[in-house]
């Protein structure tokens, strides 16, 4: 009687470690979860992005973003964007969509169409700044998961990314 006892504690001891574990993967399961959703809202209020692929852009000291919303112009740092006082014309809203600069986004950026947002052409005229809506599935090109700002080398058609971000709402500006 002693030895069956021994043996029920014995499963019973090894059912609760299991309970236990599994009741322990489960919450960690949740914090995940959490903390990856956490991430995303803190990306959709601030302007983070730990990217360092702009640095590659020639002259992306003079690209400036601006929040319409706000009133607010942005440049680029390692944390993502940094408010600066660096003046912003807030009434200029990119290249027309029939402009010289936008058509040439459109040939050499093919794919892109009916996602290009503002444009415009740095100060040199060899790279084109432009805002792209990503849909988060192609299939469903209309459901738009984050925005990109990138440059187009005009010259070789490469295109590197400048910032990324889950809000909609910011214009391009090139000094």
């Amino acid at each position: 009687m002693t030895k069956l006892r021994s043996i029920a504690s014995k499963i019973a001891k090894f059912i609760f470690r299991i309970f236990c574990l599994l009741l322990g993967l489960h919450v960690l399961f949740i914090v995940l979860l959490l903390a990856a959703g956490t991430y995303k809202m803190m990306l959709s209020w601030t302007l983070l992005d730990l990217s360092q692929e702009y640095k590659k852009i020639d002259a992306y000291e003079g690209i400036v973003l601006k929040d319409y919303n706000k009133n607010k112009a942005y440049k680029r740092s390692f944390w993502g964007l940094t408010e600066t006082t660096e003046s912003a014309d807030f009434s200029y809203h990119g290249e027309q969509l029939n402009s010289i600069v936008h058509q040439t986004l459109q040939q050499l950026a093919p794919g892109n169409a009916g996602h290009i947002g503002q444009c415009t052409m740095s100060p040199d005229g060899k790279r084109i700044l432009y805002v792209k809506a990503n849909p988060s599935d192609e299939a469903d090109p209309t459901d738009i998961s984050d925005y990109s700002c990138n440059v187009l080398n005009i010259e070789d058609g490469t295109v590197l990314e400048y910032f990324r971000t889950p809000r909609a709402g910011l214009g391009v500006e090139w000094h």
